[in-house]
């Protein structure tokens, strides 16, 4: 793999934390292109935003994950606000709507604290092919706008519950999404497509909403799981590592999908260049397997990474169960190179 040259710029100090109403986040290849010699193009890597450290932790980690939008997203707010209208969201899925969340990252009060920036290395070209290195740039702002909060957002939470409470065989998808991985159909899109009858809808019986490594969908399933009688919406993530990937079903917490060594970009001379001893590893690679025990502990549990129809929901012994308290395990692994992670600290006041 070529070398990594990052940019980051930190936070500005805009006033109290109170004050901020929302981050703009912009993340870009620079230099690419014949004209300027780089071969950066094909380049992928991801993006993330964590808030400050909480509950005694060292390093960012799963529990202060504002959103994950992999490389789909480059330009990306976070906002007391909420999401704009799926009709806005289907004009351009991806695109950044300034005094509104996109869509992946998870809106509400901007905490005071140092936030940070991550980016996922999910493949880069050969030391042969770039030499140079990548050239990327993350520029990160503050702003006290009120637009950015004149609606706040308010989340209807994910809550089990019991669809139908006959036992017997069901059909449904373990493995589905919805606009909370930017690009993706509308949830209400999902929802109808699986659950309406045929020749176009899959007449389903329960779905599993497994977003790639976040989990916004959960404060908005609420807003949908009662509009369909006798079915079954349920909170999930697909934790996708740089070697593979899983569905963790109903956990409460995110698994973490960092499976590569972490390395923290500490800016020692303040010039926003990356230089030697300015990458130190903050963490070794963990083994994913590891995680099925975290995803367990918060009430969840694995499923095979391709969907089935026709599957039946059982307990761990005896005969199929009531929808709503299914049991299954599984792993799914899958080619791809093997990737890092870089983690920048940015703070605002």
């Amino acid at each position: 793999m070529g070398s990594v040259d990052e940019y980051m710029e930190h936070f500005q100090d805009y006033g109290d934390a109170d004050d901020i109403r929302g981050i703009e986040e912009c993340g870009c290849l620079s230099g690419t292109g014949p004209a300027s010699g780089n071969t950066d193009a094909g380049t992928t890597l991801d993006m993330g935003v964590y808030e400050p450290l909480t509950g005694g932790d060292t390093e960012w980690g799963m529990k202060e994950s504002r959103g994950w939008s992999g490389s789909a997203v480059k330009n990306l707010g976070i906002a007391v606000n909420g999401f704009t209208d799926t009709a806005t969201y289907n004009t351009s899925r991806k695109a950044y709507v300034s005094g509104k969340t996109t869509r992946a990252f998870r809106p509400g009060p901007i905490q005071e604290g140092i936030w940070a920036v991550e980016l996922g290395l999910g493949w880069l070209p050969s030391a042969t092919d770039d030499p140079d290195g990548i050239h990327w740039e993350v520029e990160v702002q503050t702003t006290t706008d009120s637009s950015w909060s004149n609606t706040p957002y308010v989340p209807d939470n994910y809550a089990p519950y019991v669809a139908n409470p006959s036992a017997g065989w069901y059909d449904g998808d373990f493995h589905t999404h919805g606009e909370q991985e930017p690009g993706n159909a509308p949830m209400d899109q999902t929802f109808a497509k699986g659950f309406g009858a045929g020749p176009t809808g899959n007449a389903l019986d329960f779905m599993t909403l497994v977003d790639h490594n976040n989990m916004v969908a959960r404060g908005e399933i609420g807003r949908y799981d009662q509009n369909y009688a006798g079915k079954l919406i349920m909170q999930g993530t697909e934790v996708t590592t740089y070697n593979g990937h899983w569905n963790s079903q109903n956990a409460g917490q995110l698994a973490d999908f960092r499976a590569g060594p972490i390395v923290r970009f500490d800016d020692a001379d303040a010039d926003n260049q990356v230089e030697a001893g300015e990458l130190p590893q903050v963490r070794a690679s963990l083994d994913p397997s590891g995680q099925f025990a975290a995803s367990s502990a918060s009430g969840g549990w694995g499923a095979p990474r391709r969907s089935t129809s026709g599957i039946g929901i059982v307990g761990s012994t005896g005969p199929p169960a009531a929808m709503g308290t299914p049991r299954s395990r599984g792993l799914n692994g899958s080619s791809g190179a093997a990737g890092g992670h870089v983690i920048g600290p940015t703070a605002p006041k």
